[in-house]
C-alpha cells in the first residue's frame, strides 16, 4: 500500500531521494492530494539489464519511454552500476553498464506488455 501522484497545492511532489530514501517532510499547511494505491492490484517487476547488449538496451529504452508517457506507471529505484540513476529529458541512455530498476504499475494489471524491435539477423540482437 502506498501513495501515488502526490501533489502539494497542485505542484507534483517527490518524497524519495536519489537513493530511494524518504526525504520529504509533511508541511504544516497547504492542500495535499494523492492517490492511495493497493499494490496487490498493481504490478511490480524488477529488471537487471546489461546495456551493452542491444536487446537489453532496447528494452531499457522502451521501459523508460513507457513510464514517462503512461499515467500510473514508473521506473523506480533505478541504479546504473550501483549508482542512483535518473534519465533527464534530452539525455540518452548510456551504451554500457548494468541498469537495475523496478517497473511499477499502480492500476489493476496482471502482465506488462512492452513493444520493441529486435533485428534477429544480427548476433548481438539475439543475446
Amino acid at each position: 500500500e502506498s501513495w501515488a501522484n502526490l501533489t502539494l497545492d497542485s505542484v507534483k511532489v517527490s518524497i524519495h531521494g536519489e537513493d530511494g530514501s524518504i526525504t520529504w517532510q509533511l508541511p504544516t499547511k497547504g492542500v495535499l492530494e494523492f492517490d492511495y494505491v493497493d499494490w496487490k492490484l498493481g504490478l511490480e517487476i524488477s529488471f537487471r539489464l546489461e546495456l551493452s547488449k542491444a536487446s537489453d538496451h532496447r528494452l531499457a529504452s522502451a521501459l523508460l519511454e513507457r513510464a514517462s508517457v503512461t499515467e500510473g506507471e514508473a521506473c523506480t529505484l533505478a541504479r546504473l552500476n550501483d549508482v542512483p540513476f535518473v534519465l533527464q529529458g534530452g539525455d540518452t541512455l548510456p551504451a554500457s553498464g548494468v541498469l537495475r530498476l523496478v517497473y511499477v504499475v499502480t492500476r489493476p494489471i496482471e502482465q506488462l506488455g512492452v513493444a520493441f524491435e529486435l533485428e534477429l539477423s544480427t548476433p548481438a540482437e539475439r543475446d
